[in-house]
């Protein structure tokens, strides 16, 4: 049975990524989703997003790809943050967000393989 549902959002082709998690912490759950070089973060409390950001611009990104993660590892960070990768043909970055879209962390992953997709997990 249908446990979600939301207003579609238009991707052109570009491959969606999701993750879930309290990324605001006292705002309840958030649901994540990323393409386009934009996440976007839906609060199920509220029923409507809350947050929309670049991750990457389209020049470090040009796929649009975003791999996603979220996860509780920073302790400046109020709730979990939104960990994502560039995707294949970008610039081999990964980044670290908050809940409401301010970087927090930037890194060049690869360096001997530009272009690289940057898959990103969390475990704590």
């Amino acid at each position: 049975s249908l446990i979600f549902s939301s207003s579609p959002l238009t991707t052109a082709g570009t491959p969606i990524t999701v993750g879930i998690g309290d990324v605001h912490a006292t705002s309840g759950t958030e649901m994540m989703f990323a393409f386009g070089n934009v996440v976007y973060v839906y609060n199920f409390t509220v029923s409507t997003y809350v947050a929309t950001f670049y991750a990457f611009a389209t020049s470090a990104n040009p796929s649009g790809k975003i791999n996603l993660a979220v996860g509780d590892l920073l302790s400046g960070v109020s709730g979990s943050e939104i960990y994502v990768g560039s995707g294949a043909g970008g610039t081999s970055e990964a980044k670290i967000y908050s809940g409401t879209g301010s970087m927090a962390a930037s890194s060049k992953v690869f360096t001997t393989n530009p272009g690289g997709e940057v898959h990103v997990g969390v475990i704590k």
